[in-house]
């Protein structure tokens, strides 16, 4: 936030962006995947989030920023909604309660784990 001069209005401003991305992304990607196949829009997806969380971290002002995190946030989007998808039609019935149960888990221990992470790096080696 410093970076950029941000304000708290702004900072919410590109939370809301990526979140909007992510609702975008799993309607969207939810409606490729079964125009296309579940695979294909599950590897876009994830190139999708590879490439603009990486160009995210390049950023130098805070409209690029904001745009790149809304399209990482369509990424995300489509990445949740067809991995899962994905998960539930390849798992037996019997065990798929299960597997989407631990793999929502992960997710939010992933985003946790990300958090705590750059909590301690960013102070250290700066957010770019």
């Amino acid at each position: 936030a410093a970076d950029f001069g941000l304000d708290e209005e702004q900072l919410a401003l590109i939370a809301s962006l990526s979140n909007a991305g992510m609702l975008i992304g799993a309607v969207s990607f939810g409606k490729l995947s079964d125009l296309y196949g579940r695979k294909h829009t599950f590897v876009v997806s994830m190139v999708l989030v590879l490439t603009f969380g990486l160009a995210s971290s390049f950023a130098k002002d805070l409209v690029t920023f904001s745009v790149l995190r809304l399209f990482l946030g369509l990424g995300y989007g489509g990445n949740l909604i067809t991995g899962t998808t994905l998960l539930v039609e390849l798992v037996s019935h019997h065990h798929r309660g299960l597997w989407v149960s631990v793999t929502n888990v992960g997710f939010g221990i992933g985003a946790l784990a990300i958090a705590g992470i750059s909590w301690a790096v960013i102070p250290l080696l700066g957010w770019q």
